[in-house]
């Protein structure tokens, strides 16, 4: 793997992952997330995790490296002052939906919902949404509701 000096990784660029953190690399423009710290502190350290993720997801490694014209050996490297191992960005969600199945789901009915209507948004917003803007009492009642479909507010 190819050692490589990045920026250290404390940007967040996705606020339902607080512990999936980016930096740039010192050498190129390239962002990375570090996929080390990632598992050490959502507690999903694993010695497979990450080779088990490069493994079964070869074939997109390969065409993200042909759409983004990024070098194979760029797509996953080591950081050479921790040794962590960093993914470039675009490796994130996927990487994500590898550690939790779950997720994967989630992301093909957000993406059906944004296939089917046209938008989409998370239900994180949703929620920060909601509670901006409605009453205590408001979102009592579509807590309580009775799943006939018929919200009172």
């Amino acid at each position: 793997m190819k050692r490589k000096k990045i920026a250290p990784c404390n940007h967040l660029e996705y606020q339902e992952f607080k512990n999936l953190k980016f930096g740039k690399s010192l050498e190129d423009d390239l962002f990375y997330f570090d996929a080390t710290t990632y598992l050490e502190e959502t507690g999903k350290v694993n010695k497979d995790a990450i080779d088990g993720f490069i493994n079964s997801a070869s074939t997109l490694l390969g065409s993200l490296c042909d759409y983004y014209s990024i070098p194979e050996q760029e797509i996953v490297v080591q950081e050479s002052k921790t040794g962590h191992v960093l993914m470039e960005e675009s490796l994130a969600l996927p990487f994500l939906a590898y550690l939790d199945p779950y997720f994967m789901i989630y992301l093909i009915e957000k993406i059906s919902e944004l296939l089917k209507t046209g938008f989409s948004v998370s239900d994180s917003m949703i929620a920060y949404l909601a509670v901006n803007r409605l009453s205590k009492d408001d979102l009592n009642k579509l807590y309580q509701f009775d799943h006939d479909g018929q919200v009172d507010i």
